[in-house]
């Protein structure tokens, strides 16, 4: 071979090794861009730490104070096996993930890489210290990249109010209960589904979804929503609730809304129901009914229970009901169509008012309509009863 052939066949090898370097450098880079993509699992400490191959996977077992790092993770436990090529860990005993304020507890945990979840089994504790947020159940997954938990398996939902401090009360804590419950750390933002219950002091809500968010005191209940407040019910399509600090603010009902609302002393108990196309229901400061609004189709009925067949009856198109701190309902002002019928029981006299006008102001005193003002093409008629 020529000395020119020698020249050039070293050429080619020389060509082809630097092919090689380069294809191995694209791979080591390709793969290190991989595991950028999904964070780096570093191990910080572990008492013991056993290495094996297990077909072929260098598998380590942890024993004692286990502390893994991952991105801004940090991973607790009493033992581990970690699967280094898998990216897999299962951890038990003293299971705990931290970030920042948030802790999430439980008996055994999987740690997955390239799915950047956590999954535990066994009362699973999951907490916000910094909106006073405690989610539990016996199953939980938390996504690492979403910063998003979902609990199954009895899973409960608990905020205690900030501004109750270490004096909470239980009427202090709202708790939501359902088949499934999902809460977003970034958004502040819990999701309940299927068979939906929501209390806090006097109010229990059911319905089968429900959006709470933390940050702007909200509750959205769709799917079958109905509302118990102290004896006060309502429901229709669609409910909001807003709280204000301690108390119920007011609940939104939209389409098809009712509410039943009932005032009871010693001698009877007075009944208002409302229905319209949407509602709002307006609390005072101390938690007590203070007004309803209703739009659309509206009617009311207004009664002693016993003496639904005599009814006071108010409707139109907007009304507004206002009520007396725990006296009941004091007076109740219709407009648009508004039609009213009242009934009258005086001593020498007994009879069934009806009217109708532009608008109408009603007056109730002791679960009777004691005076009626209307305005605006006033009509009306009085019907003397035997």
């Amino acid at each position: 071979m020529s000395s020119s052939d020698r020249r050039a066949g070293r050429g080619a090898w020389g060509r082809a090794a630097v092919l090689v370097t380069l294809a191995l450098i694209c791979a080591v880079a390709a793969r290190t861009s991989r595991k950028k993509d999904t964070g780096t699992l570093v191990l910080k400490h572990a008492d013991t730490n056993e290495n094996a191959l297990v077909r072929g996977e260098l598998v380590s077992t942890l024993i004692g104070n286990v502390v893994f790092l991952y991105d801004d993770f940090t991973i607790y436990s009493d033992n581990a096996r970690w699967w280094q090529d898998k990216g897999v860990v299962t951890l038990n005993g003293n299971v705990r993930v931290e970030r920042g304020p948030k802790v999430m507890r439980c008996d055994q945990m999987t740690f997955q890489k390239e799915r950047r979840t956590v999954e535990g089994t066994g009362r699973v504790d999951y907490r916000d210290s910094t909106d006073g947020v405690r989610i539990y159940g016996r199953r939980g997954v938390y996504d690492m990249a979403r910063k998003e938990v979902v609990l199954t398996g009895d899973p409960h939902f608990v905020r205690t109010s900030p501004s109750a401090g270490a004096t909470a009360r239980a009427e202090d804590t709202l708790e939501i209960v359902g088949q499934e419950l999902t809460y977003h750390d970034s958004l502040r933002l819990a999701t309940a589904r299927k068979r939906v219950r929501i209390t806090r002091g006097p109010l229990v809500a059911t319905c089968d979804r429900a959006d709470y968010a933390t940050r702007l005191e909200q509750g959205h209940l769709r799917v079958k929503p109905f509302i118990t407040y102290e004896q006060h019910t309502m429901d229709g399509d669609s409910v909001d609730l807003f709280f204000r600090g301690d108390t119920l603010d007011g609940v939104s009902v939209d389409g098809h809304a009712h509410g039943i609302y009932r005032e009871a002393d010693s001698a009877d108990t007075t009944l208002t129901n409302v229905w319209g196309d949407s509602m709002y229901l307006a609390m005072t400061p101390s938690g007590d009914l203070d007004s309803v609004w209703a739009w659309g189709n509206v009617l009311s009925t207004y009664y002693l229970s016993a003496e639904e067949d005599s009814a006071n009856r108010v409707s139109g198109k907007a009304m507004i009901l206002a009520f007396e701190q725990g006296r009941g309902l004091r007076s109740a002002l219709v407009w648009g169509n508004a039609a009213s019928t009242y009934y009258v029981s005086e001593r020498d006299s007994r009879g069934r008012n009806e009217a109708s006008g532009d608008t109408i102001h009603v007056f109730f005193r002791s679960g009777k309509a004691s005076e009626l003002v209307l305005s605006g093409a006033v009509r009306g008629t009085y019907s003397p009863r035997e």
